[in-house]
Order: C-alpha cells, then sequence, then structure tokens
C-alpha cells in the first residue's frame, strides 16, 4: 500500500491527486486525509481514488491555538464519523498522534516528543497530571509555558475512540 499525504492541498489540486492515484493503481494507494477538511479532501471523489483514506485525527489544538490536546475522543469521532459514512470501516484508517505540543507563554506552540516533554517538566521540578477528558497528560511552567503529551494510556484511549466509532 502507498499512501500518499498532500498537506495543505485546495481543492484546484484534487484532479491531480485523483490521476496520481489512478496511475499507481487505487486498490494500492492511501491517502491521507484531515480530519474535518471535506471540502479541500472531498471523501466520495478521494474514494474512488483510494482503496483507504487514512484520516489524520489530530489538530484540534497545535500552533496558532490555546495549548490543550491534540486529539479528543469527539474530534476522533466527528473525524471518522463523516468519513466513516461514506466509505464505510472497512477502508479507513486512523493516523494518531504520538507526539505533544508545548507553547510558550506568548501561546506559540511547537510539536515536542516524550522525552522533551519529560525533560521540560522535570527541569522545574514539576510533574504530569492526567486530564481525564482525553487522557493526554498535560502540565504547566512557572514562566507561562504548557505542554499536551499522550503516553500509552492515552494512545490507548485514542485506538479505543477509533475502534467504538468504526464498529
Amino acid at each position: 500500500l502507498i499512501a500518499l499525504d498532500f498537506q495543505d492541498e485546495t481543492p484546484n489540486d484534487i484532479p491531480g491527486v485523483v490521476a496520481l492515484a489512478h496511475a499507481i493503481g487505487s486498490e494500492r494507494v492511501a491517502i491521507v486525509v484531515p480530519a474535518g477538511d471535506t471540502v479541500s479532501y472531498p471523501t466520495d471523489v478521494l474514494a474512488r481514488a483510494a482503496g483507504v483514506l487514512i484520516v489524520r485525527l489530530y489538530g484540534e489544538h497545535r500552533n496558532g491555538t490555546r495549548p490543550g490536546a491534540l486529539t479528543s475522543p469527539s474530534f476522533i469521532n466527528r473525524g471518522i464519523g463523516m468519513r466513516a459514512e461514506v466509505l464505510g470501516p472497512n477502508r479507513i484508517a486512523a493516523e494518531l498522534p504520538l507526539f505533544g505540543y508545548l507553547w510558550n507563554a506568548a501561546g506559540t506552540g511547537k510539536p515536542v516528543t516524550f522525552e522533551e516533554a519529560q525533560s521540560i517538566v522535570r527541569g522545574e521540578s514539576g510533574s504530569f497530571h492526567r486530564d481525564q477528558a482525553t487522557q493526554f497528560l498535560t502540565a504547566t511552567g512557572r514562566d507561562g509555558w504548557a505542554v499536551w503529551v499522550p503516553d500509552a494510556t492515552t494512545v490507548a484511549s485514542m485506538i479505543a475512540a477509533v475502534t467504538a466509532r468504526i464498529a
């Protein structure tokens, strides 16, 4: 299976994506799509060009938003739901975030690994707490930073949300 990931495409790019997928062979192609953008990434058109759509199930919070979990069960449910109604559950795959985000006091965010997040929190002798709604670990610092990062519990929770939606 060949995964095509065209981030930030526009509706004008769709004919080229479809042509490339057909040239490869739709049964061998998966196309990565964002959870909520069904205008630039129309499910019905892309479903005719690819055997599988991989739904990117993160971006609920990122650079440019307030600090928070990269995804939540409701975000996952909505993101898969829009696509599964057209495709059915057997042609949907999920892309889950295995990274977190660190926001500085000014509100600018950047991706961080679990190890980087641990180092930042330990650097202030701080500790994480678990957000009950999303299962993400989160911490804040004395100078205004905030970090949200997944761990194994978070990943299991995200997988459960995906499974519940496509079951």
